[in-house]
């Protein structure tokens, strides 16, 4: 987590990138006051008792060791562990099997694929799907060109007013807003604010 503050190093493992920590620092992060507090359990005492916690890690398979070869940040599977009892060491080099955001990258690969995948296929949809959405994209296109327009219109009038009136105003002022679509459309107009006079000016 962000508050054991885990020393993590950039590596690559058959081809792709990958983080890896030292078993030291891993020791450390359990070790630290902001981790202990955090705990649900009595607070560690002594680094051979986070070295008994890692080792369980370790045999669950939640991390695995890995060595580093003679080419820069190249890493490869420790042949040197055996699964379900391998004993946990400081000095060695591990890296996380389970990454919680994988699923999430791989649903969302999935998902492009599909998509693509159906857009290809366009041409053996029924004409029925096929017209439908033909005349879905035509409004989508519709409504962003609507939408640029109205942009493109609403900058033009205020560099008209700010010309001829000295003072800027704007249609639809929060439209570019952080907020609602609704609330983007609300109020229709405002003027730009006027600046208060500085200190030199009200001076003269």
């Amino acid at each position: 987590s962000s508050s054991s503050k885990l020393k993590v190093v950039e590596g690559i493992l058959n081809g792709r990138r990958v983080n890896y920590f030292k078993g030291k620092s891993a020791v450390n992060a359990l070790m630290r006051d902001q981790f202990q507090i955090s705990l649900k359990r009595d607070p560690l005492e002594t680094k051979e008792e986070a070295e008994a916690i890692l080792t369980k890690l370790l045999n669950f398979g939640l991390f695995v060791k890995v060595d580093k070869t003679n080419q820069k940040k190249v890493l490869t599977i420790s042949q040197q562990q055996h699964p379900g009892y391998s004993s946990f060491g400081s000095e060695s080099f591990y890296i996380w099997v389970y990454e919680a955001h994988q699923f999430r990258n791989k649903m969302i690969g999935f998902g492009v694929l599909a998509i693509t995948f159906i857009g290809v296929l366009f041409p053996l949809w029924p004409a029925p799907m096929r017209t439908g959405v033909y005349y879905l994209s035509m409004g989508l296109c519709g409504l962003m060109a609507l939408f640029f327009g109205l942009a493109i219109f609403r900058l033009i009038l205020w560099v008209v007013l700010r010309l001829f009136m000295g003072q800027g105003g704007w249609l639809y002022p929060n439209l570019f807003a952080d907020c609602g679509v609704i609330e983007s459309f609300y109020p229709l107009w405002g003027w730009d604010e006027k600046k208060a006079p500085s200190v030199r000016e009200k001076e003269e």
